[in-house]
């Protein structure tokens, strides 16, 4: 999810990995003389905002070339 801010002169960016925290695994492993229960987690939640600003950038013009020459 994106939105430009300050006339086009920047963007501010939300980015959400593993929104509902769904990457969860559990493992049970039995034996004659053992038993294991494992419970793991690949990556927790992450949340990232991010705001890029161009310094100094106006937004590019085109030029025209009349007769060879930039106008």
């Amino acid at each position: 999810m994106s939105r430009d801010l300050f006339k086009g002169q920047g963007k501010l960016i939300l980015n959400v990995l593993d929104v509902f925290n769904s990457r969860r695994f559990r493992s049970i492993t039995r034996g004659e003389n053992f038993y294991t229960e494992n419970n793991s987690q690949m990556r927790l939640r992450q949340i990232n905002l991010t705001l890029n600003y161009r310094l100094n950038q106006a937004q590019q013009m085109t030029r025209r070339r009349i007769g060879g020459e930039e106008e």
